[in-house]
């Protein structure tokens, strides 16, 4: 790029090529001229984002926030410069093919159409000086266009329980949705298609009279933790908590405001025309076997009672489904305490608790437990090279692994004890969502900042769990929308967060996932007096 004069229209358009939502460049500070190597598989190589491995820089950004501080002077000129900004997060950029030339650069998220050229440049420029100024000379500074983005999904348009047998076998994606597994679609039965994910199990003790009873079994009260913004508007900003009377000032909403489904209208008329479709392949494939001049009796009849076996199983599975068609069907408990949609220390609050319905569920709340499904694959023999040396987790025979009721320490995340093969700090994290499934992101130990909802009265910045994809591959993402409430885990079954945002241009695959370390949301709960533990 001639750093007298903004960058050719190409390489704006082409060089985030690679990542998920092919965001468009602003400006850079490195004067290196933009060359991207090509590959044979894919042309131009894919850019890819990967964690910091030990730098200074992550304590200096991490913990330091007073004025002088390196955060405080890049806050300062984004404020100085009026910057439309998004987010701010550091990582390594370089390309899939050449693993050695891989960059430490602090990215700046700007609203798209924002920023010309020349602001961007002032801003990089001012933000190396400031590099420099603090002992960091091997950091550079870009400006590109991309918002943080909530992972709800969109809207667009005797009683069922919600299943805890076994779900492995060939109808596994349909009834997943239908199952008491975290990782599953849900939804207000106000706003049945603006769905989120259920993140994990928690257990309290009823309160009486300003106490809290947890060693009763009997008296003990459990809920389902996602994002606030998946079960309330984000206009919403009051806190529903034991102090603030939490039935009371949810009244006035519309009365289906409380109550949560599973899943959701978008995911349920998926599973719905999915299994509608089976059926019809199944009952075509019939119809070609019995009809088949080329088998003999023995073989037509061994073949058609194989297929009407899977008839069978296929009609039971739509039968569940067609059986949950209304909305009521489908609740499986109500928003009882949410806090308010603000900055509590340096995180913002997006939590809400589900007071879960019992006779909706087919296994005693008491038994739940935080079970994700991966199936039936060895977390070893995929992460090896990636993660020596720890005690992985193994699923079950129906291809689920059980949580365990331990966290993540924030200081693991950002310091990780594990390496790689090429002695990399390396944390592998996983995470089953209404959006993007099942999917691989590797932590990164520096934090990112956000410039919070529009929706709050006054600015504040959030910091963040930085997460990217893990596969490498082109246009990989670790989330989408839908993510929101995901719970992210590690390879050892350990609980690290809930997923809230993402970084990304186009609001569908994100290129940065954003989630609250779940160390954090329990002290924030206790400190609102909800002494809660995991399953």
């Amino acid at each position: 790029m001639d750093t007298s004069g903004p960058p050719s229209e190409d390489e704006c358009a082409r060089y985030y090529y690679g990542l998920p939502s092919g965001p468009r460049l602003v400006a850079r500070s490195s004067t290196s001229p933009w060359a991207p190597p090509t590959s044979e598989d894919f042309g131009q190589s894919p850019k890819i984002l990967k964690p910091v491995a030990h730098h200074s820089v992550a304590s200096l950004w991490n913990l330091h926030t007073e004025k002088g501080s390196l955060r405080s002077d890049v806050l300062e000129v984004l404020k100085k410069q009026r910057a439309s900004w998004a987010a701010i997060d550091m990582l390594r950029a370089g390309y899939l093919d050449h693993p050695d030339g891989f960059q430490t650069v602090l990215f700046i998220s700007v609203v798209p159409n924002s920023t010309t050229w020349a602001q961007g440049h002032a801003i990089v420029t001012k933000v190396q000086s400031i590099l420099t100024s603090h002992g960091i000379g091997d950091i550079t500074c870009e400006v590109k266009e991309s918002q943080v983005h909530r992972l709800a999904s969109q809207e667009t348009e005797t009683l069922p329980q919600l299943l805890q047998a076994p779900l492995h076998g060939p109808y596994h994606s349909y009834k997943h949705q239908l199952s008491d597994q975290i990782g599953t679609s849900i939804a207000s039965q106000a706003t049945p298609a603006k769905e989120g994910t259920k993140c994990i199990y928690l257990t309290a003790g009823q309160r009486s009279h300003g106490t809290t009873t947890t060693n009763n079994k009997a008296a003990q009260v459990v809920f389902a933790l996602t994002c606030r913004h998946v079960c309330l508007p984000m206009t919403d900003t009051a806190e529903y908590l034991p102090t603030c009377s939490p039935l009371a000032p949810l009244a006035p909403l519309a009365p289906t405001a409380q109550v949560m489904i599973q899943p959701g209208a978008v995911s349920f008329a998926k599973a719905l025309a999915g299994i509608k479709t089976n059926n019809a392949d199944l009952a075509a494939l019939a119809f070609k076997v019995e009809h088949s001049p080329k088998l003999d009796p023995a073989t037509r009849l061994a073949r058609l009672d194989a297929i009407r076996a899977h008839v069978r199983n296929s009609q039971q599975v739509l039968d569940d489904v067609e059986s949950r068609m209304a909305l009521g069907s489908r609740a499986f408990g109500r928003v009882i305490y949410a806090r308010g949609l603000d900055v509590q220390t340096t995180f913002l609050t997006d939590w809400a608790l589900i007071s879960l319905d019992a006779q909706r569920h087919q296994e005693s709340l008491l038994n739940l437990r935080n079970r994700v499904h991966v199936g039936n694959i060895s977390l070893q023999e995929m992460f090896m090279e990636q993660q020596r040396m720890v005690p992985f987790a193994q699923p079950d025979a129906d291809g689920t692994i059980t949580l365990a009721n331990n966290v993540i320490p924030v200081s693991e995340m950002e310091h990780p004890t594990t390496l790689n093969v090429e002695d990399e700090a390396t944390m592998i994290v996983g995470k089953r969502g209404r959006g993007s499934g099942l999917t691989w992101g590797l932590s990164s130990g520096i934090r990112s900042v956000i410039r919070c909802p529009s929706s709050l009265s006054h600015e504040v910045y959030s910091d963040e769990w930085c997460i990217v994809g893990a596969d490498g591959l082109l246009g990989s993402a670790f989330s989408t929308g839908g993510d929101s409430g995901a719970c992210v885990w590690d390879v050892q079954g350990r609980i690290g967060g809930m997923i809230t945002g993402g970084n990304s241009a186009n609001g569908a695959a994100m290129d940065v996932t954003y989630a609250t370390p779940m160390e954090w949301i329990l002290e924030d709960m206790k400190a609102c007096g909800l002494n809660v533990n995991i399953v």
